[in-house]
């Protein structure tokens, strides 16, 4: 896959439509999707802020048609959640911040009938008096929630593993 490590394992879903599954894989600076015959997925691969702690979650979180790509990213201090539409075009509005160390994979689910976006972070960081940034050691839950409806059928592969169970498996 392109010489590079994968940060965050692999994550399935139909991005063009066409009833096949493209793999999405998390790697070292960027974030690639590939078809099922191996070729690249038309506007991937794509340039990450921040490299992704678990794999991608793949989901419809706009109106548009089709899935979009979500990752949380880590960084030193700073990572910040990352979405891409089916061809690889960045979502607007859409660089959340959170706090640096995934502790937990990134979750897409329902929260009174539309889509959220669930992510964890091991450290909070705030200003202290004289402004200067410092770390609270402390684990952070983080909820988004969006305008879309949600639709089961639309999330293909929306946490770690396929679901919550870990399944692994995308049938």
């Amino acid at each position: 896959l392109t010489n590079r490590i994968s940060t965050g394992g692999a994550s399935l879903g139909d991005l063009d439509g066409d009833g096949d599954l493209e793999l999405v894989v998390p790697m070292s600076g960027q974030v690639a999707a590939y078809h099922h015959d191996g070729r690249f997925v038309s506007g991937w691969p794509v340039p990450t802020r921040a490299d992704a702690a678990y794999p991608a979650a793949v989901g419809n979180i706009d109106a548009s048609a089709g899935a979009e790509v979500v990752i949380h990213g880590t960084g030193p201090f700073l990572g910040s959640l990352q979405a891409w539409s089916a061809n690889g075009r960045v979502l607007s509005g859409f660089g959340m911040p959170v706090e640096a160390g995934a502790k937990a994979p990134l979750l897409l689910t329902e929260v009174d009938g539309r889509v959220a976006v669930v992510a964890t972070s091991d450290s909070d960081h705030v200003r202290d008096r004289r402004g200067q940034r410092v770390s609270k050691e402390r684990l952070s839950l983080h909820l988004w929630q969006l305008p879309q409806a949600y639709d089961p059928a639309t999330m293909p592969w929306p946490t770690y593993q396929h679901d919550v169970s870990r399944r692994g498996s995308a049938d």
